[in-house]
Protein backbone atom coordinates (compact mmCIF):
# COMPACT_ATOMS: atom_id res chain seq x y z
CA UNK A 1 0.00 0.00 0.00
CA UNK A 2 1.20 3.49 -0.85
CA UNK A 3 1.21 5.53 2.34
CA UNK A 4 1.14 8.97 0.78
CA UNK A 5 0.07 10.33 -2.62
CA UNK A 6 -0.56 7.85 -5.41
CA UNK A 7 -0.05 9.99 -8.55
CA UNK A 8 1.23 13.57 -8.49
CA UNK A 9 1.59 15.99 -11.43
CA UNK A 10 2.69 19.62 -11.65
CA UNK A 11 2.09 21.87 -14.66
CA UNK A 12 -0.21 19.41 -16.48
CA UNK A 13 -0.37 15.73 -17.35
CA UNK A 14 -2.60 12.81 -18.28
CA UNK A 15 -3.68 9.66 -16.49
CA UNK A 16 -4.97 7.31 -19.20
CA UNK A 17 -6.10 3.66 -18.98
CA UNK A 18 -4.78 3.51 -15.43
CA UNK A 19 -5.72 2.01 -12.08
CA UNK A 20 -4.86 3.74 -8.80
CA UNK A 21 -5.80 1.58 -5.83
CA UNK A 22 -5.06 1.27 -2.11
CA UNK A 23 -3.29 4.61 -1.74
CA UNK A 24 -2.69 6.04 1.71
CA UNK A 25 -2.78 9.18 3.77
CA UNK A 26 -2.97 12.29 1.59
CA UNK A 27 -4.60 11.85 -1.83
CA UNK A 28 -4.73 9.21 -4.54
CA UNK A 29 -4.23 11.93 -7.18
CA UNK A 30 -2.69 15.40 -6.84
CA UNK A 31 -2.64 17.94 -9.69
CA UNK A 32 -1.09 21.31 -8.93
CA UNK A 33 -0.10 24.40 -10.87
CA UNK A 34 -1.25 25.87 -14.18
CA UNK A 35 -1.79 23.44 -17.03
CA UNK A 36 -4.17 20.91 -18.54
CA UNK A 37 -4.78 17.68 -16.62
CA UNK A 38 -6.86 14.71 -17.72
CA UNK A 39 -8.06 11.47 -16.17
CA UNK A 40 -9.33 9.26 -18.99
CA UNK A 41 -10.65 5.68 -18.87
CA UNK A 42 -9.21 5.15 -15.40
CA UNK A 43 -10.19 3.68 -12.04
CA UNK A 44 -9.45 5.21 -8.63
CA UNK A 45 -10.46 2.75 -5.91
CA UNK A 46 -10.09 2.06 -2.20
CA UNK A 47 -8.20 5.24 -1.36
CA UNK A 48 -7.56 5.32 2.38
CA UNK A 49 -10.15 2.61 2.98
CA UNK A 50 -8.86 1.80 6.46
CA UNK A 51 -7.37 5.15 7.37
CA UNK A 52 -8.40 8.63 8.42
CA UNK A 53 -10.53 10.80 6.21
CA UNK A 54 -8.55 12.66 3.57
CA UNK A 55 -9.14 13.79 0.01
CA UNK A 56 -9.41 11.20 -2.75
CA UNK A 57 -7.88 13.84 -5.05
CA UNK A 58 -6.84 17.48 -4.91
CA UNK A 59 -6.72 19.68 -7.99
CA UNK A 60 -4.98 23.02 -7.50
CA UNK A 61 -4.62 22.87 -3.73
CA UNK A 62 -1.71 25.33 -3.81
CA UNK A 63 -2.07 26.79 -7.33
CA UNK A 64 -5.39 26.61 -9.16
CA UNK A 65 -5.27 29.51 -11.60
CA UNK A 66 -4.94 28.65 -15.29
CA UNK A 67 -5.73 25.02 -14.49
CA UNK A 68 -8.05 22.82 -16.56
CA UNK A 69 -9.12 19.40 -15.28
CA UNK A 70 -11.05 16.86 -17.37
CA UNK A 71 -12.31 13.55 -15.99
CA UNK A 72 -13.72 11.33 -18.74
CA UNK A 73 -15.01 7.74 -18.77
CA UNK A 74 -13.59 7.01 -15.32
CA UNK A 75 -14.71 5.30 -12.12
CA UNK A 76 -14.12 6.43 -8.53
CA UNK A 77 -14.99 3.46 -6.33
CA UNK A 78 -15.16 3.08 -2.53
CA UNK A 79 -12.77 5.91 -1.71
CA UNK A 80 -12.63 7.70 1.63
CA UNK A 81 -12.79 11.48 1.21
CA UNK A 82 -13.96 13.80 -1.52
CA UNK A 83 -12.28 15.27 -4.59
CA UNK A 84 -11.28 18.88 -3.85
CA UNK A 85 -10.99 21.31 -6.76
CA UNK A 86 -9.71 24.88 -6.49
CA UNK A 87 -12.50 27.32 -7.33
CA UNK A 88 -10.23 29.05 -9.89
CA UNK A 89 -9.76 25.82 -11.87
CA UNK A 90 -11.94 24.85 -14.83
CA UNK A 91 -13.54 21.43 -14.29
CA UNK A 92 -15.16 19.12 -16.85
CA UNK A 93 -16.48 15.69 -15.85
CA UNK A 94 -18.23 13.42 -18.37
CA UNK A 95 -19.38 9.81 -18.28
CA UNK A 96 -17.86 9.10 -14.89
CA UNK A 97 -19.19 6.91 -12.08
CA UNK A 98 -18.80 7.68 -8.37
CA UNK A 99 -19.70 4.72 -6.20
CA UNK A 100 -19.96 4.28 -2.44
CA UNK A 101 -17.40 4.38 0.28
CA UNK A 102 -17.02 8.06 1.06
CA UNK A 103 -17.32 8.85 4.75
CA UNK A 104 -17.94 12.53 4.12
CA UNK A 105 -20.96 11.92 1.91
CA UNK A 106 -19.44 14.22 -0.68
CA UNK A 107 -17.72 13.21 -3.85
CA UNK A 108 -16.74 16.63 -5.17
CA UNK A 109 -15.96 19.92 -3.40
CA UNK A 110 -15.94 22.62 -6.09
CA UNK A 111 -16.75 26.32 -6.04
CA UNK A 112 -17.86 26.10 -2.43
CA UNK A 113 -20.47 23.48 -3.32
CA UNK A 114 -20.40 19.88 -2.20
CA UNK A 115 -21.67 17.34 -4.72
CA UNK A 116 -22.78 13.94 -3.51
CA UNK A 117 -25.89 12.23 -2.25
CA UNK A 118 -25.47 11.44 1.45
CA UNK A 119 -25.77 14.99 2.73
CA UNK A 120 -27.77 16.44 -0.16
CA UNK A 121 -31.02 15.66 1.62
CA UNK A 122 -29.78 17.59 4.67
CA UNK A 123 -28.71 20.63 2.66
CA UNK A 124 -24.98 19.91 2.90
CA UNK A 125 -24.52 19.27 -0.80
CA UNK A 126 -26.07 18.81 -4.19
CA UNK A 127 -26.50 15.64 -6.22
CA UNK A 128 -23.78 14.95 -8.76
CA UNK A 129 -26.36 15.20 -11.52
CA UNK A 130 -26.73 18.89 -10.66
CA UNK A 131 -23.06 19.32 -11.58
CA UNK A 132 -23.41 17.39 -14.83
CA UNK A 133 -26.29 15.16 -15.98
CA UNK A 134 -23.83 12.65 -17.53
CA UNK A 135 -22.53 11.74 -14.06
CA UNK A 136 -24.02 8.92 -12.09
CA UNK A 137 -23.93 7.52 -8.59
CA UNK A 138 -24.28 3.75 -8.35
CA UNK A 139 -23.85 1.16 -5.64
CA UNK A 140 -22.51 -1.64 -7.87
CA UNK A 141 -19.99 -0.59 -10.51
CA UNK A 142 -19.88 -4.11 -11.91
CA UNK A 143 -16.25 -5.07 -11.32
CA UNK A 144 -15.44 -8.78 -11.53
CA UNK A 145 -14.40 -8.67 -7.85
CA UNK A 146 -12.66 -6.39 -5.32
CA UNK A 147 -9.23 -7.05 -6.82
CA UNK A 148 -10.17 -7.35 -10.49
CA UNK A 149 -11.30 -4.06 -12.02
CA UNK A 150 -12.40 -5.59 -15.31
CA UNK A 151 -16.07 -4.76 -15.91
CA UNK A 152 -18.71 -7.47 -16.04
CA UNK A 153 -21.16 -7.40 -18.94
CA UNK A 154 -23.82 -6.13 -16.53
CA UNK A 155 -21.78 -3.09 -15.44
CA UNK A 156 -23.56 0.27 -15.82
CA UNK A 157 -20.32 1.56 -17.40
CA UNK A 158 -20.57 -0.72 -20.44
CA UNK A 159 -21.43 1.25 -23.60
CA UNK A 160 -21.68 4.53 -21.67
CA UNK A 161 -18.34 6.12 -22.51
CA UNK A 162 -17.49 8.78 -25.03
CA UNK A 163 -14.73 8.54 -27.61
CA UNK A 164 -11.44 9.87 -26.24
CA UNK A 165 -7.82 9.64 -27.29
CA UNK A 166 -7.62 6.28 -25.47
CA UNK A 167 -9.24 4.04 -28.07
CA UNK A 168 -8.53 0.66 -26.40
CA UNK A 169 -8.84 -0.67 -22.85
CA UNK A 170 -6.17 -2.52 -20.87
CA UNK A 171 -7.08 -5.77 -22.68
CA UNK A 172 -6.89 -4.18 -26.14
CA UNK A 173 -10.67 -4.01 -26.65
CA UNK A 174 -12.16 -1.01 -28.48
CA UNK A 175 -13.46 1.94 -26.40
CA UNK A 176 -16.28 2.70 -26.17
CA UNK A 177 -17.92 -0.58 -27.13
Amino acid sequence: QITRNGIKFWQGGDIINSISTDTGADAAIVFDGPGKYRIINSVVAYHNKNGPNSYTATFGYDQGSNMEVEILNSIFHKNVGSIWINSDAKLTIKNTIFSGGTQTGRYIDYKEMAYGDTYAQQGWGKPLTDLNPSLSEVTDVGFVDNNNFQLKETSPAIDKGITTLATTDLLGNSRPQ
